[in-house]
C-alpha cells in the first residue's frame, strides 16, 4: 500500500495521465492527494470508469420518465407481435381440427354425413350399404 506518483499510477493502468489528473482534481480516487504540484495516489486504488454503457442514457433529454415509458411500450408491442404469432402457429397446427368443428356446426342436414378420417369411397361404400343417395 505504497503511494506513487498520479503518472506512474496512469501509466501502469494503460490511461491516460491528463484525464487521471482530472479525475483526481474532481476528487474521484479516495487516496489522491496533492503534495506540492505533484499528485500521488495509492497503487492499490482502483480505477473506476463512470461511464454509463448499459444506454439508460437514451431519451436523457425528454426525462427518464419518457424514457421508460417508451421501453414499456416497446416492450408491449414485442410481447403482443409474439403471442400472435403463438396463436397463429397454434391455429395452423389445429387448422384441420378447427374446419371439421365447423363445418358440424354449419352443417344442417338430414342426410348422412361424411365421418371425420373416412375416405370419400369408404364414404359412398356406407351410403350403397344403407339404401341412402348422395346429392
Amino acid at each position: 500500500m505504497g503511494m506513487i506518483t498520479l503518472k506512474e499510477y496512469a501509466e501502469r493502468l494503460g490511461k491516460n495521465p491528463v484525464v487521471a489528473r482530472q479525475k483526481a482534481q474532481r476528487g474521484t480516487f479516495q487516496t489522491a492527494r496533492k503534495i506540492g504540484r505533484d499528485w500521488f495516489i495509492d497503487e492499490d486504488e482502483p480505477y473506476e470508469d463512470a461511464r454509463i454503457k448499459t444506454g439508460d442514457y437514451i431519451g436523457f433529454k425528454y426525462g427518464y420518465q419518457y424514457h421508460k415509458q417508451r421501453k414499456a411500450i416497446k416492450e408491449a408491442q414485442l410481447a403482443a407481435e409474439r403471442a400472435a404469432a403463438e396463436a397463429a402457429a397454434l391455429a395452423a397446427a389445429n387448422d384441420t381440427q378447427e374446419d371439421s368443428d365447423r363445418l358440424d356446426a354449419i352443417v344442417d342436414y338430414d342426410g348422412p354425413l361424411h365421418r371425420p378420417g373416412e375416405t370419400p369411397e369408404e364414404f359412398m361404400a356406407r351410403l350403397e350399404e344403407d339404401g341412402s343417395t348422395a346429392e
